[in-house]
C-alpha cells in the first residue's frame, strides 16, 4: 500500500510479533520504518549513513551543531523546547563509526508528527553558525586555555588506556583507506589544526541527503499522520533541490 509518494516495500515481525513495514519516497529517496510497538510511547530514530577517513572528528562535530538551529526555526534550544512541550524528554544524538543517529522519545503520537518536520528541518538544514563552532567546538578562553564543548569532550576521554588501546586495535585492524580505522569523535590535535568550520559545513553537504536519511519510528503513531507530516517536509527538500542526484555517500569527495 502506498502512502502519497511513498511507496510500500515491505513488512518483517521483528521478535515475532512486532510488524515492521518500509516505504521509500519516489521523490527523495527517504527512507521509513514503521515498527507498530504496542503502549503509549512513541520513538523516533533518524539515521544517516555517515564517515570520516581522518580524524578531524566531522561526523562528531556536526552533530553538536545541528542543535544549533535550522533554516525555518534559527534559535539554539528551540528543538528541546518544543519537543518538551510535545511531551518528549528533550532530544539526543550519537555518532558511531558508520552512522549518525538522532533521536526523540515522548508519549504520544500526535506531538511527535507535530515535532518530526521540525527535527527534520535541524537534520537537513541547520545554520551551522560559525559562532556555534566556535563556542561548542573550539576556542581560546579568556585564560589562553583551549576551551569548546567538543573539544573538552575528547580531552577527557582521548587518553584514557580504553580509548588508546582501542584506537591502537582499529588502526591494525582496518589498514589503508578505511573509515573504520579514524577517531570519529576526533583528536584534539585534530580539533585544534585542521577541523575548520567549512569542513564540517562541506561534510553536511555530503553526507545530510534525503536519500542518504532513514527514520525509524516505534510506537502506536498512525502511518497517515506521518507521512502527512513528512509530504509536506518533502515539498521543502524538492524546492531546495536537495534530490537533483542521488549521490550516494561512499561516492563523495570523502573517500580517496
Amino acid at each position: 500500500m502506498a502512502l502519497g509518494d511513498f511507496e510500500y516495500i515491505c513488512t518483517v515481525e521483528a521478535n515475532g510479533s512486532i510488524p515492521v513495514s518500509k516505504y521509500k519516497s519516489k521523490k527523495t529517496g527517504l527512507t521509513v520504518f514503521l515498527a507498530a510497538v504496542d503502549g503509549p510511547i512513541v520513538n523516533g530514530y533518524f539515521c544517516l549513513a555517515t564517515e570520516a577517513h581522518d580524524d578531524d572528528g566531522l561526523p562528531h562535530t556536526l552533530e553538536h551543531l545541528v542543535f544549533l538551529g535550522s533554516e525555518d526555526y534559527p534559535y539554539k534550544g528551540v528543538l528541546d523546547l518544543l519537543a518538551n512541550r510535545c511531551l518528549a524528554s528533550g532530544t539526543n544524538a550519537w555518532t558511531d563509526t558508520d552512522n549518525t543517529c538522532y533521536t526523540v522519545t515522548m508519549a504520544g503520537s500526535e506531538g511527535f508528527c507535530n515535532l518530526l518536520p521540525i527535527y527534520l528541518d535541524h537534520v537537513l538544514y541547520p545554520t551551522l553558525p560559525k559562532s556555534g563552532y566556535i563556542t561548542e567546538v573550539h576556542h581560546i578562553d579568556e585564560n589562553g586555555e583551549d576551551a569548546g564543548v567538543v573539544y573538552c569532550e575528547m580531552q577527557a576521554r582521548q587518553n584514557t588506556g580504553e580509548s588508546l588501546t582501542y584506537l591502537a586495535m582499529l588502526r591494525h585492524m582496518y589498514p589503508g583507506c578505511c573509515g573504520y580505522k579514524s577517531e570519529t569523535g576526533g583528536i584534539i590535535e585534530n580539533i585544534r589544526s585542521s577541523t575548520t568550520h567549512k569542513k564540517v559545513c562541506d561534510y553536511h553537504k555530503a553526507f545530510y541527503r534525503s536519500e542518504n536519511l532513514c527514520l525509524i519510528i516505534t510506537g502506536q503513531a498512525k502511518p497517515e499522520d506521518i507521512f502527512t507530516q513528512l509530504k509536506k517536509f518533502e515539498n521543502k527538500i524538492i524546492s531546495k533541490n536537495n534530490t537533483v542526484s542521488f549521490t550516494k555517500p561512499w561516492q563523495s569527495q570523502w573517500i580517496h
